[in-house]
């Protein structure tokens, strides 16, 4: 009896205000969204003061909602292998369940997971460049054109929260992200509908 109540407490326990911590984060980097498209809906032939006023103070607001979104976000995909970071093969897992089968395998995915897992901090530092004859119609003969080769990117292997929110905050487009929209949406819709449909006031 003590090992089945040791393993109990053991087991990860999801609490009402977890819930409602999680809802609110998804439902504010929705608004967010929202109210930046009907900004940009009004504003498409206009650059006011006020309209540009009206961005800057909602920058702060967006960015903040992101890196809430990116923080809970990370604990999900952790979820997958409980290892305390996020491997990319992780992604790979979950945008195929919710995207399709190979939706982490297109050009603009591709592209946005290498910049995210790419490692600022190497110090891969290309070698010398080697000069090349010149093909150009220069009258120097003995000219030539230097061409430096390209730094090899250096990709991590797994991310950190803190790398993790900085990958998304670095590949965010006009407020949005293939690894935060969807989850957005469903904390979003986890809230009843108003007014409530009479499937549910009947038990109410």
């Amino acid at each position: 009896n003590n090992n089945n109540n040791n393993n109990n407490a053991m087991q990860p326990v999801v609490l009402l205000p977890d819930i409602l911590i999680a809802v609110a984060i998804c439902r504010e980097y929705k608004a967010i969204q929202s109210i930046a498209a009907r900004h940009n809906n009004a504003n498409t032939n206009t650059n006011t003061n006020n309209a540009q006023q009206l961005m800057d103070d909602l920058t702060s607001r967006a960015d903040y909602s992101t890196m809430m979104l990116s923080i809970l976000a990370y604990r999900v995909y952790d979820s997958y292998q409980k290892k305390g970071y996020v491997a990319r093969d992780a992604l790979h897992r979950f945008l195929s369940d919710v995207h399709g089968e190979d939706s982490y395998k297109t050009t603009s995915v591709r592209k946005m997971l290498d910049l995210m897992y790419v490692d600022p901090l190497a110090t891969n530092s290309p070698p010398a460049p080697t000069p090349t004859p010149a093909t150009t119609n220069s009258d120097d003969k003995n000219a030539v054109v230097v061409i430096p080769p390209e730094q090899k990117k250096v990709m991590l292997p797994s991310l950190t929260p803190s790398q993790f929110a900085g990958g998304i905050r670095k590949t965010s487009r006009h407020r949005h992200h293939i690894l935060l929209d969807w989850m957005a949406t469903l904390g979003d819709h986890m809230v009843p509908m108003t007014p409530l449909p009479p499937s549910i006031n009947a038990y109410l």
